[in-house]
C-alpha cells in the first residue's frame, strides 16, 4: 500500500477528464446519469476527508471559519466541505458497474482510485511531519483546481428537463466553486514543500495492524512493528524494548536452527553468510531480552500486542520443526522443513527494521535520561528492592552497545535471508520502487497542470469569481430627500 501510487492514480484520472473537455450537451442518460453523479460525489467526498484527516480535525468536522481565516489547507478543507453533493440516488457499488460511455467511465475510475485512499484515514490517527503534510495538501489543492471545470462539464451533459436544474445549479454554483478555485490556486502559487507525493512514498504515523493468522502475514507485520517502534522513539519502555528483543531472538534462534538442519541450504551461497549473522546477533538480542532496565512510564499496548502475537506465530512454526526431525521419512520431512525456511527467511530478512528502530529508541531514551539501571550498590541476593538510577551513556550503555551489535548484524543478514527466502523485492528493489514512484507522482503532477492550462475561466458556465455584494447596483444606497 503505497500513497504515491494510489495518488498518481487519482490525478491520472482526473487529467483524462480535465483534458477530454465539455462533453456533449445531455449525453447523460438513463442510469449511466446517476451513476457518474455518484463517482463525483465519491472523489469530493475523499478529498475533504483526507484534507480532514491530515489537518487531525474531528471526524465530522466540515468547517472551521477561524483557521481558514489564517491556514490555506484549513481553507482548502472549508472549501471542499461546502461543496454539496449532487442528490443522486444511487450507492457506489452499485454506480461503479453501471455501464457508459467515456465520461462515465472516466469518472468510475476516479472513484476507485479515490476510494483506494481511504485506507490512510486509519494511517493519519497522529501528526505527521510538516514536509509530509504540506505533501498531502499539495496533492489535494492540485486535483482540486479541476473540480469546478469538471463540475461543469458536468452540468452541461446533464439531461434537458427541469427535475435536473437543481442538480444543474449545484454543479455551476459560483459560490461553492469561486473559493474553491481560489483557495487551490493560492496554495500552489506558493510551491514550497507541495511536491507531489510524500517523501517516504508512505504516509507514516500509526499503522494499522493486521491479524497475524498465517506465517505469511510475518513479515508485514514485522515491519509494521518496526514502525511502531520508530514512533514511540525515545517513549520506548523497557517492557516494549525486552518484548521486542525476546521476539526478535526466539525468531533468529529458530530461523539459524532451520538453516542448519535442512540439507539443501547449506549449498546455497546465501547460507552460510545468514547463518553466521544470526549467529552473531543472537547472543546481543538475548542481553537485551534479559537486561536489567527500567522505565517509568507505561508501555504502549499495540507493540505489546503486535509482538506477542509474532511470537506466537514463531512458537507454533517452532513446534512444527521439533515435530519434522529426520526419522524414518527423512526427505519428506527435509522438504517439509525447506517449505518452513522460505517464508521464514522473508520474515527474518525483516527483522533488520525493528532491530534498527530499537536501538535508535534505546539510544535516545538513555541520552534523555529515561532509561534506568540498578544502582551499583544494590543487590538482589539480599533480598533487597532495587534501587534504580538514570543513565545518559548513550551508546556505552551495556543494554544500548548491544542493540546496536544485534541490529548490525541482522542489517548484514538481510541481503542473504532475502535471497533464501526468495523475496520479491530486496532493499535495492524496494528503493527503486519508491524514486520510480515518486517519480510518476511528478509525472503525474505536471500532466494535470498542462490539462489545467488547456481550460480557461470562460469555459466555466458562471464566474467562479462572484462580485461582492456592495458592488451590485441594487446595493446603492438610495439618497434621502
Amino acid at each position: 500500500m503505497r500513497y504515491d501510487s494510489d495518488i498518481t492514480r487519482l490525478a491520472h484520472a482526473v487529467t483524462a477528464l480535465t483534458a477530454a473537455g465539455p462533453p456533449p450537451a445531455g449525453s447523460l442518460t438513463g442510469p449511466a446519469h446517476q451513476a457518474t453523479l455518484a463517482a463525483r460525489d465519491t472523489v469530493t467526498g475523499e478529498l475533504r476527508d483526507l484534507a480532514r484527516a491530515v489537518l487531525q480535525l474531528p471526524a465530522h468536522t466540515r468547517r472551521d471559519p477561524a483557521q481558514a481565516e489564517v491556514s490555506p489547507a484549513h481553507a482548502l478543507h472549508t472549501a471542499l466541505a461546502a461543496l454539496p453533493p449532487t442528490g443522486h440516488d444511487m450507492s457506489l457499488t452499485d454506480a461503479l458497474a453501471v455501464p457508459g460511455g467515456p465520461l462515465t467511465t472516466s469518472w468510475q475510475t476516479a472513484a476507485r482510485s479515490a476510494g483506494a485512499l481511504q485506507a490512510y484515514h486509519d494511517l493519519l490517527a497522529g501528526p505527521i511531519p510538516g514536509d509530509q503534510a504540506w505533501s498531502v495538501i499539495g496533492d489535494i489543492a492540485r486535483i482540486s483546481a479541476a473540480l469546478p471545470y469538471l463540475d461543469a462539464d458536468l452540468a452541461a451533459a446533464l439531461p434537458d428537463g427541469s427535475e435536473h436544474d437543481r442538480t444543474r445549479q449545484t454543479l455551476l454554483d459560483p459560490s461553492t466553486h469561486g473559493p474553491l478555485r481560489r483557495t487551490a490556486d493560492e496554495l500552489l502559487a506558493n510551491p514550497i514543500g507541495l511536491a507531489a507525493g510524500t517523501p517516504d512514498a508512505e504516509i507514516p504515523g500509526r499503522p494499522r495492524i493486521a491479524p497475524v493468522r498465517t506465517t505469511a502475514d510475518l513479515p508485514q507485520a514485522t515491519a509494521t512493528l518496526a514502525r511502531l517502534i520508530a514512533s514511540r522513539g525515545p517513549d520506548l519502555t523497557a517492557d516494549e524494548a525486552t518484548a521486542v528483543a525476546r521476539t526478535l531472538a526466539e525468531g533468529v534462534e529458530l530461523t539459524r536452527r532451520l538453516l542448519t538442519a535442512t540439507t539443501d541450504t547449506p549449498a546455497h551461497p546465501a547460507a552460510a553468510a545468514a547463518a553466521a549473522h544470526l549467529d552473531a546477533a543472537l547472543p546481543h538480542l538475548l542481553t537485551v531480552a534479559h537486561g536489567e532496565i527500567a522505565t517509568l512510564t507505561t508501555p504502549a499496548p499495540a507493540v505489546l500486542f503486535l509482538t506477542r502475537q509474532i511470537r506466537e506465530r514463531l512458537t507454533a512454526l517452532s513446534a512444527l520443526a521439533d515435530h519434522l526431525q529426520p526419522g524414518p521419512h527423512a526427505s519428506a520431512a527435509q522438504a517439509d522443513l525447506q517449505r518452513i525456511l522460505e517464508p521464514l527467511s522473508r520474515w527474518a530478512a525483516e527483522t533488520a527494521g525493528p532491530a534498527t528502530q530499537l536501538r535508535n529508541s534505546l539510544h535516545a531514551a538513555a541520552a534523555a535520561g529515561r532509561l534506568l539501571t540498578p544502582h551499583p550498590g544494590t543487590n538482589r541476593g539480599r533480598q533487597q528492592p532495587y534501587l534504580w538510577q538514570p543513565t545518559r551513556t548513550g551508546l556505552a550503555h551495556p543494554i544500548v552497545a548491544a542493540a546496536e551489535r544485534g541490529a548490525t548484524h541482522l542489517n548484514a543478514a538481510a541481503e542473504p535471508l532475502a535471497r533464501i527466502g526468495g523475496s520479491p523485492t530486496s532493499t535495492a528493489q524496494r528503493n527503486a520502487a519508491a524514486r520510480n514512484a515518486a517519480r510518476d507522482a511528478d509525472q503525474a503532477a505536471a500532466e494535470l497542470r498542462a490539462a489545467l492550462a488547456g481550460r480557461t475561466p470562460a469555459e466555466l458556465a458562471q464566474p467562479a469569481r462572484a462580485a461582492h455584494p456592495a458592488q451590485q447596483p441594487h446595493s446603492q444606497p438610495s439618497r434621502r430627500r
